[in-house]
């Protein structure tokens, strides 16, 4: 039997004080999480590439308002009691673990184990010269970082000593309420970021999606997922769905090819919110 694909939002293009009214509403329509994505700064020009878009544009600008997502999904906690808080994706390698550690375990024990922590490198140079971070050496850091942040989350006296970071023996509590740590979900498409959700994540995160793409990568997750001895490990794969309105004919093929998750825009226009997230339970929750 096909296991249910459990439905998503991501709060895009919403006022900030909007965005814990819409969670509100999406767990009473019965959607199974909400998104929230990050970044910490941007430039005043953006220069880099956008990984996600074939002609290389973020779907943001310069202007677009920043808030750290922790805090909001921490806001979104106190208003509401079952739906989980998911980050797509926080930018891991620009904040020292311990900080990130306590933050996150701050949200997963005050939400009662609602968190499911989406990290991933990024892919703006700007933001990592901004705050003096070595932009090539992202991909060893956020190795490093889930590594510590998975010692303070479950040993009794964490310690963890690497190329990058280094700290202990030290008393790190109180622990995560979810054991033995909340979700590590990891984002990214290119082969060594599948290389990571393979080897260090509890789940993968993909961006705009079609069914038919989401199986590309959902068999080579599985392929590495068996070469590194995790075949019988709870993985749990992630899309966002890509273009147009998701469908119950969209989330059977999903199931199909092996996302667990889906994660819907059912708005362009923030003022559109409430309206798009009816509709989409209607097609998708219902009946």
């Amino acid at each position: 039997m096909t296991t249910p694909v459990k439905i998503g939002v991501p709060l895009f293009m919403l006022r900030p004080e909007h965005m814990a009214t819409v969670a509100e509403q999406a767990e009473r329509l019965g959607f199974e999480s909400v998104w929230v994505a990050e970044h910490l700064v941007f430039p005043s020009v953006i220069r880099s590439r956008y990984p996600y878009s074939s002609e290389g544009v973020p779907p943001i600008n310069p202007a677009t308002p920043l808030l750290d997502p922790l805090l909001v999904l921490m806001q979104i906690a106190a208003r509401t009691e079952r739906i989980r808080l998911g980050t797509n994706v926080y930018i891991l390698p620009l904040r020292h673990p311990l900080a990130v550690a306590r933050m996150a375990m701050t949200l997963d024990l005050l939400s009662n184990g609602r968190l499911h922590f989406g990290v991933g490198l990024g892919w703006l140079e700007e933001e990592f010269d901004a705050i003096g971070v070595d932009f090539r050496s992202r991909g060893g850091r956020t190795r490093e970082y889930v590594r510590a942040i998975r010692a303070l989350w479950t040993e009794p006296e964490p310690s963890f000593h690497g190329r990058y970071v280094s700290f202990g023996p030290l008393k790190f509590e109180p622990k995560p309420v979810q054991r033995p740590t909340p979700p590590i979900v990891f984002g990214g498409e290119s082969a060594a970021a599948l290389e990571r959700a393979a080897a260090l994540g509890d789940g993968w995160y993909g961006v705009g999606h079609s069914p038919e793409s989401a199986a590309v990568q959902t068999t080579r997750l599985r392929a590495l997922l068996a070469q590194v001895g995790r075949s019988a490990d709870p993985f749990e794969m992630t899309v966002s769905h890509g273009h147009g309105e998701l469908t119950r004919d969209d989330v059977a093929r999903y199931a199909d090819a092996g996302v667990r998750r889906v994660v819907s825009l059912p708005w362009r226009r923030g003022r559109e919110a409430a309206d798009g997230l009816a509709r989409l339970a209607e097609r998708v929750l219902q009946g």
